[in-house]
């Protein structure tokens, strides 16, 4: 099985395919959506805007692609941070942007009147999982993984919520619905656990 980590320019893919070498697992990196055909895994990394990335997206015809793949061919896909956002259905960071819409979903800014939080959020925080995802096999609820975000996703569908953080509030920090999957923060730089969590995704059926 070979793998393909998505290139929208927008992220440091290599961190990416170098734990996914470590665990074992063969992987292309591409810019050209022509380059998913026969791959059934797919993951979508990415640092930065909303917006720059859904233009990226669109540019290429990357969101025709993807959905074929998604729902005609039931590749399995994996959003990590913003690509985790870009799953949703529409993102508020600067301007109003249609996302993907795999998953129901607003991507807003994580200020709260109420709080001072400080942001970006960065650093290690726990995962609280709410169901038996297979995703989070042999990974103790609770473990902690690596943030760096200042949007999250909000409005979700109960059930398409695979697990929370608090971050003075309680936040979606994992999603699933089907064959797409999402993940607030970097399982390749969050040491056991993430690399788990990726052996876990990698080698679902």
């Amino acid at each position: 099985m070979t793998i393909a980590i998505i290139d929208l320019g927008i992220s440091n893919i290599a961190s990416v395919k170098n734990t996914l070498e470590n665990l074992g697992f063969d992987s292309i990196v591409t810019s050209d959506p022509a380059k998913l055909e026969n791959k059934s895994k797919l993951i979508l990394p990415g640092v930065g805007s909303f917006p720059k990335a859904m233009r990226a997206i669109k540019l290429k015809n990357w969101d025709k692609v993807l959905k074929k793949k998604v729902y005609e061919e039931k590749s399995s896909i994996l959003g990590i941070c913003l690509g985790m956002q870009l799953l949703g259905s529409v993102g508020f960071e600067m301007e109003e942007t249609k996302g993907l819409d795999f998953i129901k979903g607003k991507i807003e800014s994580f200020e709260n009147k109420k709080y001072d939080l400080l942001l970006p959020h960065v650093g290690w925080n726990e995962v609280h999982y709410l169901n038996n995802d297979p995703m989070f096999e042999k990974i103790p609820n609770d473990s902690d993984f690596y943030f760096v975000h200042s949007y999250i996703f909000r409005e979700t569908e109960k059930e398409d919520i695979s697990a929370t953080t608090r971050y003075k509030i309680n936040f979606t920090s994992a999603v699933r619905k089907n064959n797409v999957w999402g993940v607030q923060f970097h399982p390749e730089k969050s040491s056991v656990a993430g690399k788990q969590l990726l052996s876990n995704y990698l080698n679902l059926s």
